[in-house]
């Protein structure tokens, strides 16, 4: 859908055709790079906005809300679909993107993990005390 954009080629594939993320992917069109980044931006955007609010207002439900965005929310869901992905190809895109590069799963595996364990404990933490 994004190749049929009117400046497509001279924005995104040319932008992108020499790009870290995608040679790491081995993604096949720029245009899935770019699509995994507004993906990125808006799941750690909306979330880290409503933590932010949290603590700027004192309002540890609204930081507690933005935390399970981050990682209750979506976290959850891209490790076990990776996992999915790895041991029963090829899974779902974008994730199977994701378990075709082993150094990447393992980056966003970790990423993912330190998220989790963070998160579960502060928001038990704060649904008792606040």
């Amino acid at each position: 859908m994004i190749e049929k954009w009117p400046k497509y080629k001279k924005n995104l594939a040319d932008h992108y055709k020499d790009d870290g993320f995608t040679k790491m992917c081995n993604l096949d069109d720029p245009a899935r790079s770019y699509a995994l980044g507004v993906k990125t931006y808006i799941h750690h955007g909306v979330g880290g906005c409503f933590m932010a609010a949290g603590i700027y207002w004192n309002m540890p439900f609204l930081w507690r809300h933005g935390m399970m965005t981050e990682a209750g929310g979506l976290d959850v869901y891209e490790m076990s679909s990776m996992i999915y992905a790895r041991l029963c190809p090829p899974g779902a895109w974008p994730l199977s993107v994701y378990a075709g590069s082993t150094p990447l799963m393992m980056m966003l595996f970790t990423h993912h993990l330190v998220g989790l364990s963070i998160c579960v404990p502060l928001c038990i933490y704060y649904s008792g005390n606040f």
